[in-house]
């Protein structure tokens, strides 16, 4: 059972064994269930990292891996990457050539290569999530020599035209509400006619299947009909607003895709494309070069980091010529039942292949279980590949089969106050172009659990807006505004306790601020809290080796 986190794995075999205690105390004398108390604490239950690390541990020598290395910290790490960069850099200057000199000119500064540096280790990082590093590089390069052949039939013209697909059918969808708005008792009617046009323009648009005709089409745009004065107007403004909303969001849309993707000729866009290939394929060597240079540097030191932990599990369960799976990958089909996976969205390419590997899957015989939402996906920066959720999500039947799929509407944590505000806000902005799903019926938010009545209070969700003044920074703003409101809650609010399931006051840690990233904020907000007496502790990533 593999999970995100080290405190995620450690609350699922709580749960677990409180399970198991409570079956025990209705049938004490069931020695399946005393067998199954036993076990719980030495069952896999773990995060991906500490599954691995279990792996190379135990079979270091089926890959002639030396046992006594030692995971570096990341300061230790960003320090050698450094040293290696400089290194690496060095030997293509002092060798360089017309495509070297090219590529620096197009990218690095008369005084700085930082932007080089910062592109070299980005690939490397992107390579080190996927199962096999050398061939992925590989074929970018291969990838690249035949989209300057034949644009048309590169994976980045395919996504183009996914991608474009994908925001005309939010477009259109959108506006078919909108239009239906109109044809409501209330609703803005006036506008009823420029939807009209705007709906017959998108689906124009969505029978473009090209790049050339796409290209033709949003070049030779007609002017968008104009909105009929509203004045004497007594209908519904929310509804004259979303009307509105949708026109905006169709302009801008179409904006966006004329003005990033699609405002070249195909021509042209061959011609550019054959002008960046040499460039790309000097990024694609400085990559290997330095993923050669910075092993080379870490087995000397006898370090590894946790993409190495990784990659030696995979080395260790799968043959790296055959792509066929080994004896010890067969030890580990033949023990486990089942794999089981939670926050699956979050797995990348890598982790699926070493998963992949320990389960029955490849013979047939499916026994994965994969929990996720890719509404929750978060951890792009982190190289998640929520496509590999969106591909099961597409392919795996409702019905009864071996790959099947059973849809968890139910939200067993938010009050239904809490759910009606995110359905309302996702509604209106959530589709495949943002979230990778259409918001509808089928993926909002229902209530799972009973809460006991607040006492005094309505169950709903607030916004509070700050405003900012010119001599106040931004974070010191908002965390007196939240400090506030921290000793409105504990003084005046409720929350359900845990083990009990009745109303209590809440304590300092019941609370949680979310930031989008820490950054400099979070210890700011920390600082500003304390001098409001309010203990607070802020999981900061700052300091010396991210400056």
């Amino acid at each position: 059972m593999v999970t995100f986190t080290n405190a995620a794995a450690s609350e699922m075999r709580e749960r677990i064994g409180d399970a198991i205690e409570a079956a025990l105390e209705r049938e004490p004398e069931n020695h399946h269930l005393q067998r199954q108390q036993s076990l719980i604490h030495n069952a896999q239950i773990t995060t991906i990292d500490s599954f691995c690390l279990y792996i190379v541990r135990n079979y270091f020598h089926t890959i002639d891996l030396e046992p006594g290395f030692r995971i570096a910290d990341e300061g230790e790490l960003a320090l050698l990457k450094e040293q290696v960069l400089d290194e690496v850099l060095e030997s293509f200057y002092e060798k360089s050539n017309e495509d070297f000199t090219s590529f620096m000119e197009a990218f690095a500064t008369a005084k700085s290569d930082r932007n080089v540096r910062g592109m070299i280790l980005e690939l490397f990082t992107t390579a080190q999530s996927n199962p096999w590093q050398s061939e992925w590089l590989d074929k970018l390069d291969e990838d690249y020599k035949k989209a300057c052949e034949s644009p048309d039939d590169s994976v980045w013209m395919q996504l183009a035209l996914s991608d474009y697909r994908n925001s005309m059918e939010d477009v259109l969808r959108e506006l078919q509400k909108a239009w239906n708005l109109t044809q409501e008792f209330d609703g803005p009617q006036m506008y009823a006619g420029a939807i009209k046009s705007d709906l017959e323009l998108v689906e124009t648009l969505c029978t473009k299947d090209t790049y050339a005709d796409i290209v033709q089409a949003l070049t030779e745009l007609p002017a968008y009909a104009r909105l009929a004065a509203a004045r004497g107007y007594d209908g519904s403004l929310q509804k004259q607003a979303q009307v509105k909303a949708a026109r905006e969001q169709m302009k801008d849309t179409i904006q966006k895709l004329r003005e990033k993707i699609f405002f070249q000729s195909q021509s042209d866009l061959k011609d550019s494309l054959c002008r960046q290939q040499p460039m790309v394929h000097v990024l694609l060597e400085l990559v290997r070069a330095f993923t050669e240079a910075y092993d080379k540097a870490k087995r000397k030191k006898s370090l590894v980091d946790f993409s190495d932990i990784e990659h030696f599990a995979l080395d260790i369960l799968v043959n790296t010529k055959t792509k066929e799976p080994t004896p010890v990958a067969e030890e580990f089909r033949n023990f486990f039942e089942e794999v089981m996976i939670d926050e699956y969205q979050d797995s990348n390419y890598l982790q699926e292949a070493i998963l992949s590997a320990v389960s029955k899957v490849q013979s047939g015989e499916p026994n994965m279980f994969m929990v996720g939402d890719v509404k929750q996906s978060i951890y792009r920066f982190r190289l998640a590949r929520p496509e590999l959720f969106m591909e099961k999500y597409e392919t795996y039947t409702k019905e009864d089969s071996p790959y099947q799929k059973i849809e968890l509407h139910k939200n067993f944590r938010s009050r239904e106050g809490v759910l009606a505000a995110v359905n309302d806000i996702f509604y209106k902005i959530m589709g495949k172009d943002l979230g990778r799903v259409h918001y509808d019926e089928d993926a909002a938010l229902y209530p799972g659990a009973d809460y006991p009545v607040l006492k005094g209070e309505q169950e709903s969700s607030e916004v509070i807006v700050v405003e900012q003044d010119s001599s106040t920074e931004r974070s010191i703003l908002e965390a007196g505004t939240i400090g506030r409101k921290i000793r409105q809650l504990k003084e005046n609010g409720w929350i359900t306790d845990k083990k009990s399931g009745e109303l209590r006051r809440p304590g300092y840690s019941d609370m949680v601020i979310l930031l989008r990233s820490p950054g400099g904020d979070a210890d700011v907000m920390a600082a500003e809290l304390g001098k409001m007496g309010i203990p607070a502790h802020a999981i900061s990533r700052t300091g010396y080796f991210s400056t």
